[in-house]
């Protein structure tokens, strides 16, 4: 059973055409290193690492990976256009029989997904580039209980 989720929006990237090819940007690289760290230090051994198929959301996550023995799983339900409805069924069909997610993804379904677990409302929540929101439950029926909102610009200073 799922029991802890680390919401992680991509870092910064290049605007441009066709979407799912677009890359970080440098400052977006360094805003992905910070967070890497952070997830490190946090993370139980078992959490699996989830991303889009948006290169973006590849590169933020291979950041994790460069610094810990991650692998990344890419999952097409984590598209940029997915609807939050769909990521979270997804969640709970446990995916990769893991306790511990993270998941790396876009807007506006981070912000969606945060909420719906933690509300239960379909609202939209304003989720920064690289920010990470962590989301922690005990037992399947409780409700997620919001642990941190990291932002990778309070990870600099």
């Amino acid at each position: 059973m799922l029991k802890q989720l680390f919401l992680w929006r991509h870092a910064q990237a290049h605007p441009g055409s066709p979407d799912l090819q677009r890359t970080l940007t440098e400052h977006g690289r360094t805003q992905a290193d910070h967070m890497a760290r952070w997830l490190v230090a946090h993370c139980p051994v078992d959490t699996k690492l989830v991303c889009s198929p948006a290169l973006r959301s590849q590169q933020t996550g291979a950041a994790l990976v460069r610094i810990a023995p991650f692998v990344i799983h890419t999952e097409t339900v984590l598209q940029p256009a997915a609807h939050a409805s769909e990521i979270t069924d997804w969640l709970e069909a446990a995916p990769l029989a893991a306790t511990a997610l993270v998941v790396v993804g876009h807007q506006p379904w981070i912000g969606q997904v945060a909420a719906c677990l933690l509300t239960g409302q379909s609202v939209d929540l304003a989720v920064k580039k690289s920010a990470i929101w962590y989301l922690e439950r005990e037992d399947l029926d409780d409700v997620w209980d919001l642990r941190a909102v990291l932002s990778p610009q309070w990870m600099t200073e």
